[in-house]
C-alpha cells in the first residue's frame, strides 16, 4: 500500500472482524511511523509532511477507536497516548506553515517590507514550535515504535461472546452506526441551512464529517460496488470546506495573540491588517458555506445512504 493510501486494500469475503483490525491498524499505523522521521527531520524537503503527519494520526487514531474492543484497554490507552502526542506536537508547526504560505502569496495591505518583517518573525516561532515534534520523533519513533507496534499485533482478537463475525457483515453494522451517530450528532441545528452559520455549528460538523470520513475508509473494502462514492464525495466536499473555514478561525486567533505579544510589539499595524484580512475571508467562507449547504443537498446526501443501506441489506 502506497504510504498516503486512504483506502484498505480489498480483504477475502471470509475475512473475519479480527483480521481487518490488525490490517486497519497496522497500515495505519505505518503510515505514521513513515511521516513521522520526514516530519521531524526533513520537513525543508518534503513540504508536507507535517500536514501528512497530522492526517495519518488522525486516521490511525480512527482505527484504533473502531476497533477498541479487539485491543488489551493498557494498550490500547498507550497508543492513543502516542498518536495523540504526536499529533499535537505537529500542530502548532503546520499553523505556521500555512500562516507563511499565505504571507508569501500576499496580503492585500501589507507591503513587501512588512511581509518580510512578519515573515521573519513567523520563521522563528516556526523554528521554536518544531522541537516538540522533534522531541515526539525521538520518543516514539524508529525501533521503539516498531517493537510497540508488533506487541500490538499479536493482542489484537475477538474479545466478545459468541462467534466472531464476518468482516463484510460487521462493516456495514459499522456503517449504520455511524451514520446514526452522524445524524444525531450534526441534527436538527444542519437541518436548516441558516444555521451553519455559528461557529460551534460548524466545528461539530468537521468533527463529525471527519469520523465519519475516517470509517468509509475502513469499511468501504467490504461493501463492494454499491459504495455510494458521489455521497463519499460530498463528505471530502464538506470536510475540505469546513477546513478552509477552520484554518481562518485558527489565523485570526494567532494574530490576536501576536498582536499582545511584547515581541511583535514592532508589528502591531501589520498583525492588524492581516488580521482584518482573516476577518473578512472568514465571513466570506462562512456564507459561501451557508448558501452550499441547503436543504436539498442535506436530504439528498442522506437518500443516497438510505438507497445503499437498503440495497446491502437485500444482498446479505
Amino acid at each position: 500500500m502506497l504510504p498516503d493510501s486512504k483506502w484498505l486494500p480489498e480483504t477475502n469475503e471470509r475475512a473475519t472482524v479480527s483480521t481487518v483490525a490488525r490490517l486497519a491498524i497496522l497500515l495505519r499505523l505505518q503510515q505514521v511511523s513513515f511521516y513521522l522521521p520526514l516530519a521531524a527531520w526533513f520537513p525543508h524537503i518534503h513540504l508536507e509532511s507535517v500536514h501528512q503527519l497530522r492526517v495519518a494520526t488522525r486516521r490511525a487514531q480512527a482505527a484504533l477507536r473502531l476497533f477498541a474492543r479487539l485491543q488489551p484497554v493498557q494498550q490500547h490507552r498507550r497508543w492513543s497516548r502516542i498518536l495523540r502526542r504526536i499529533r499535537r506536537a505537529a500542530g502548532p508547526r503546520r499553523d505556521l506553515d500555512v500562516h507563511l504560505a499565505r504571507l508569501h502569496s500576499g496580503v492585500p495591505g501589507i507591503s513587501r517590507e512588512e511581509s518580510q518583517a512578519l515573515g521573519d518573525a513567523l520563521g522563528r516561532l516556526r523554528h521554536k514550535a518544531h522541537a516538540p515534534l522533534i522531541d515526539a520523533s525521538h520518543r516514539a519513533g524508529g525501533s521503539k515504535f516498531h517493537r510497540r507496534l508488533r506487541q500490538l499485533m499479536v493482542r489484537i482478537r475477538w474479545r466478545a461472546h459468541g462467534q466472531e463475525p464476518l468482516w463484510r457483515d460487521a462493516a456495514r453494522v459499522m456503517v449504520a452506526e455511524s451514520l446514526r451517530s452522524f445524524r444525531r450528532g450534526i441534527f436538527p441545528p444542519f437541518q436548516d441551512h441558516l444555521a451553519a452559520t455559528h461557529a460551534a455549528d460548524l466545528h461539530r460538523l468537521r468533527v463529525h464529517s471527519k469520523r465519519l470520513r475516517y470509517t468509509l475508509e475502513i469499511a468501504a473494502s467490504a461493501l463492494g460496488s454499491g459504495f455510494p462514492k458521489s455521497a463519499y464525495g460530498f463528505l471530502c466536499q464538506t470536510q475540505q470546506k469546513l477546513g478552509e473555514i477552520n484554518d481562518h478561525s485558527v489565523a485570526i486567533r494567532h494574530l490576536e495573540q501576536w498582536k499582545g505579544d511584547s515581541r511583535f510589539r514592532y508589528l502591531v499595524d501589520t498583525l492588524e491588517t492581516a488580521r482584518q484580512v482573516e476577518t473578512q475571508c472568514l465571513d466570506r467562507k462562512v456564507k459561501q458555506f451557508a448558501r452550499w449547504w441547503t436543504r436539498d443537498r442535506i436530504a439528498e446526501w442522506m437518500e443516497s445512504w438510505e438507497v445503499f443501506q437498503h440495497e446491502s441489506s437485500k444482498r446479505r
